[in-house]
């Protein structure tokens, strides 16, 4: 359970998400990251790769699936993504609930609060994420999804100010194990988000996992539509839309 920006208790799925794409041309879905809501309405962030495949070409149509306050699931379509030049962040605003075709007002999502301050080697950070999607093909022509979420826990070790072979961003070195599916899941420490799962590598059984953390500061630089005019995520902090400490 967590305390969400709204002082409510919830369920740790309620604030994050797994992402789905769907290629229309080969009529496949997949996992392909993990997302959590930073705004009541909608608005999330995730990491930057996560909507690009490996030949660096955008993704086809993508959605969120959002877990209710009673545990149902509840698919939503991105409606706009912002990313970052340079870093391996972005922030994304989902639509209305898609059901049989119609969209239907959705619930209020559970938000998280940032945290900007610095970390240091040695701070105990967790992770929940998405990475045991699994899919079944049904009689019907339709796709079953089973989504399977995963905590992970770890500490800092370093921070790389040029980046490191995995990360080109500012990032921070930890323990935590990222798996494939992972990527985008806030990295928590004290239940505040104070960054975002971007990579990590796969070692040996009994080594100890080795992976890279985005600092969720980068998503200051920022900017957003709202309305008719387009606005600095800073500016949404400071009006209180997004929470930060």
């Amino acid at each position: 359970m967590f305390t969400n920006s709204l002082g409510q208790k919830v369920d740790q799925e309620e604030p994050i998400f797994p992402l789905i794409s769907f290629n229309s041309a080969t009529k496949i879905f997949k996992c392909v990251g993990t997302g959590f809501f930073i705004q009541p309405l909608g608005g999330f962030v995730t990491a930057r790769h996560v909507f690009f495949d490996n030949n660096g070409q955008n993704l086809p149509t993508l959605y969120a699936i959002q877990t209710t306050s009673n545990q149902e699931r509840h698919v939503r379509v991105l409606r706009h993504i912002v990313t970052h030049p340079d870093a391996d962040i972005a922030i994304g605003f989902l639509g209305q609930r898609r059901l049989a075709g119609k969209n239907i007002k959705p619930e209020i999502a559970s938000p998280f609060t940032l945290s900007f301050d610095t970390l240091n080697a040695g701070d105990k950070i967790r992770t929940y994420a998405f990475p045991l999607t699994e899919t079944q093909n049904l009689d019907n022509g339709k796709i079953e999804f089973t989504f399977s979420g995963k905590w992970s826990t770890g500490e800092v070790v370093d921070f790389h100010e040029e980046g490191s072979p995995l990360v080109h961003n500012k990032c921070y070195q930890t323990t935590m194990k990222i798996d494939h599916g992972a990527s985008g899941g806030p990295v928590l420490k004290n239940d505040l988000v104070v960054g975002i799962n971007s990579s990590g590598m796969d070692l040996f059984e009994n080594d100890v996992p080795l992976s890279y953390i985005t600092p969720i500061n980068y998503i200051l630089d920022l900017f957003v539509p709202s309305g008719d005019e387009i606005i600095s995520v800073k500016e949404l902090i400071d009006g209180g839309s997004i929470s930060a400490k």
